[in-house]
This record gives C-alpha cells, sequence and structure tokens, in this order.
C-alpha cells in the first residue's frame, strides 16, 4: 500500500486542458517539491487549484514521472468536472500533495485484501480502496476484493503482548514485549563445564549442549594396540654408548680419560682465537679473552668536556674534546672526526645537551658522512626558551676510509653544547 501524502509539498504549473501536470517549481522555500518527496512512477495523492478561475479545480491520485516532473492524472476523485478530468483554461495553477477524500472509497479491515486492478490510499489514519477497474467506485460490494480466512493469517483482534520461548541454554530480554521494545536472544551463562553444542549422539533430535563422548571422536590415524598404558620396560632393549638400556633404570655412560683432555682451546691447536694465553676456564680472565676474541673491531666513545657555541640557522660540527675509549684509535679530539679504518656495518649513537635555547627554535643533532649530511637522529622544535636535550642511534654502512662527524643545528643564534659529559656524547661500534 502506498503513502499518498508527504509533508508540506506545493508546486505551481501552467496546465491547460486535460493532460499531464507539468511542475514548475516549489511555490515558497518552506515547501518541497514533489520530486523531493516520491520516486519515478510512484502514485501521489494531488489537488489542482486554478488560481485565475477559481471554479476549477480537481483531486485525484496522480502517477509521479522523475524525468519529465509532472503527474499523470491517473485517478480523478473529485473536481470541477466530477469525477472526469477538468479541461483547464490558461492562468497559474497552484499543485497541492494530499490524501484523497474520504468518498473516495469505503475503509477496509484488515481481513481485506485487494486483487489485481485495485489500489489502496491512505487518508489521515484510515485506508480507503479505489476501484480501478469500476471507474473509482467504493469498494464496498466490489466483487473483485476477497475475504482473508480464519487460517489465512488473518482476522481481526488486538495484540497486547509478544513473548519468545526459547531452549535452556539460551536465554531472552525484554520478553515479553507490551508496548513497544526488541526481544534479544542471547547464549545463557551458568552453564556447567566441558559441554559443547551438537545434535544428540545416538538418534536424531534438536541441537543442544551436552557432553562429548567416545563416539563423537573420529578414528584417527594411528595404531592403538599394544600395552603402551601398562608397560614397564623396552619390549626390546637398546645400547647407548655401549650400555644397554631397557626403560626401568637411569644408566651411567662412562667417559674414560676424561682427566687427561686438556682445558684450554691452546690444548686443542686452537692459538689464532687468543692472546696472552688467556684461559677460558679462568673466570677473572673471561673479559679479556672476549676481547682479545673481537680484536680488529671499533669499539669508540667520545664526550665533550668544555662547552662550544652553535652558529645560527647552520650545522655546526661538534668537537668532543676527550676520548673515553678508542679501541683502534679511529677518532680525533682535535677534529671531532672519525675515521673507519675497515669497511663495515657501524651503530652510531649521539647526544646533546643545548643551553640557551630561545622560544620557537628547532634543534637538531644528525650525522655527516665525509662532509654531508647523512641521517638525522633526533630533532625538536622548542616552544620556550631554556634547555633542550636531544639524541638518538643509527646504522651506517662504511667503506675504510669514511668519515664520520656529529653536527648540531639551532636555528636561531644564542645556543651551545656543554654540561654533563652524560648528556653530551659520540659512539660509534663495528657490529659486522
Amino acid at each position: 500500500m502506498t503513502n499518498l501524502a508527504a509533508n508540506r509539498v506545493q508546486e505551481n504549473s501552467t496546465l491547460t486542458g486535460t493532460g499531464n501536470i507539468t511542475l514548475a517549481g516549489a511555490t515558497n522555500p518552506a515547501m518541497n517539491t514533489f520530486a523531493s518527496a516520491f520516486s519515478d512512477g510512484a502514485l501521489c495523492g494531488y489537488i489542482v487549484l486554478n488560481l485565475a478561475v477559481q471554479t476549477e479545480w480537481e483531486q485525484g491520485i496522480g502517477t509521479f514521472a522523475a524525468g519529465t516532473d509532472s503527474i499523470a492524472r491517473t485517478y480523478v476523485l473529485a473536481g470541477s468536472n466530477g469525477t472526469s478530468p477538468v479541461n483547464f483554461s490558461a492562468g497559474t495553477k497552484m499543485v497541492l500533495n494530499a490524501g484523497p477524500p474520504s468518498s473516495a472509497g469505503a475503509a477496509y479491515s484488515a481481513t481485506q485484501v485487494y486483487s489485481p486492478g485495485d489500489t489502496a490510499v491512505l487518508s489521515g489514519t484510515t485506508w480507503y480502496a479505489l476501484a480501478v477497474c469500476k471507474s473509482s467506485t467504493p469498494a464496498t460490494g466490489n466483487p473483485n476484493w476477497t475475504a482473508l480466512g480464519g487460517g489465512g493469517g488473518g482476522g481481526s483482534g488486538t495484540v497486547t503482548s509478544v513473548g519468545l520461548s526459547v531452549p535452556a541454554w539460551l536465554a531472552v530480554a525484554n520478553s515479553p514485549v507490551t508496548t513497544n521494545g526488541t526481544l534479544t536472544v542471547s547464549a545463557a551463562t551458568g552453564q556447567a563445564a566441558k559441554q559443547f553444542l551438537a545434535t544428540p549422539n545416538v538418534a536424531a533430535g534438536p541441537v543442544g549442549l551436552r557432553t562429548i563422548l567416545p563416539s563423537d571422536v573420529p578414528t584417527l590415524n594411528q595404531s592403538t594396540t599394544g600395552n603402551a598404558a601398562t608397560a614397564t620396560a623396552l619390549a626390546t632393549a637398546r645400547t647407548i654408548s655401549g650400555v644397554s638400556f631397557n626403560g626401568t633404570a637411569n644408566i651411567t655412560i662412562p667417559f674414560p680419560g676424561l682427566g687427561s683432555k686438556p682445558t684450554t682451546l691452546a690444548g686443542y691447536g686452537i692459538t689464532d682465537g687468543l692472546k696472552n694465553s688467556n684461559n677460558l676456564s679462568d673466570v677473572s680472565n673471561a673479559t679479556t679473552a672476549f676481547n682479545n676474541l673481537r680484536t680488529g673491531f671499533t669499539n669508540m666513545a667520545a664526550a665533550l668536556v668544555g662547552t662550544q657555541a652553535l652558529s645560527a640557522a647552520a650545522f655546526t660540527p661538534i668537537i668532543f674534546d676527550t676520548a673515553v675509549y678508542d679501541s683502534q684509535s679511529e677518532y680525533s679530539t682535535s677534529t671531532g672526526i672519525f675515521t673507519a679504518k675497515n669497511s663495515g656495518t657501524y651503530f652510531v649513537s649521539a647526544g646533546l645537551y643545548i643551553g640557551g635555547v630561545g622560544a620557537g627554535t628547532n634543534e637538531v643533532v644528525s650525522v655527516f658522512v665525509n662532509g654531508a649530511e647523512q641521517t638525522r637522529l633526533f630533532q625538536i622544535y622548542i616552544a620556550t626558551s631554556g634547555t633542550a636535550m636531544i639524541g638518538g642511534s643509527s646504522i651506517l654502512q662504511l667503506n675504510a676510509g669514511d668519515q664520520v662527524q656529529i653536527n648540531g643545528f639551532s636555528s636561531v643564534a644564542g645556543g651551545s653544547v656543554g654540561g654533563a659529559v652524560k648528556d653530551n656524547y659520540f659512539r660509534m661500534v663495528r657490529i659486522q
């Protein structure tokens, strides 16, 4: 059934004659158009008033055409020409959207349905039947109408409560609904442990919760014969390093002559991994032995003990004036440059404590390789004046002879680097 009336729909038209009603737009910004309320091919109620000749009017049900923005006068229900289309004369027409008059048809109950060729329309809260095949005569006594039987789902009456029953392993919320609401079904809580949802194990029946049974598990692809559950010994004893083992007791594996074996790598002819005859079994020399095994790998740390001013809006090479350790003598405290002796992969880290920072400045610590910026370890924008601690780490792939230096940057003059040694540092470690 179609709702023929919409909210505040009114347009003008220059309709003449008995043809379709061509629409010309809403009469007021507060009013809506038929196109905004009805889809193409939808039925809609209409009233046409000739503003120039006030004796010409027509009310009916039309079919809206979106492509031409017009209404076909499908069913004329009343008007200055009765139930026949009015032959409108010239002049501006007001076209209103409204439901049909109550005289258009008799109200029908929910026990009735309409057959092909009949149309039901809504006026207010009451549906009215239009017998289209009977030239808009009331539906009362229309042979095309039939009543639903009692078993057909129809019938009169009032529903005051709707409830829902579910199996015990489900729960229903908001049941019954007596006015309006939603029935919600969910799994019930408090169910017994170790149960699963399944049909009965033997006979057919409804799905429910039950315990799992051996017959629920299909045959798996393994042998289940033998005495594995009760056996206390291997059926056939096995020999381990010359000692018989049947599983009934622990066995001892002999190591003849173990006391005569060397306790150092040198005793086994390994001499190129150690220096100074360090003995790995000697705990006090373990660190020295490890460092000897790492011979040839960079391990450098430098710190800035003094202070150094930063140039304004330009990178400034930082000279860390103190070498904490430098295993390969690759760092210069006079230039602040690290020169790699070997090609490889290096871990680099650096940190700066910048003082005298003005408000609204950018502070950067960056790694330069061979005089060009390689990567930025940290960059920060300082909203208020004060100090900044910035730092970070990265991985570099260097060739022998490459030079690495840490640079600081401040977007304005006045910044300086210095302070605690732990805050101003430069470290290089070759890891491969």
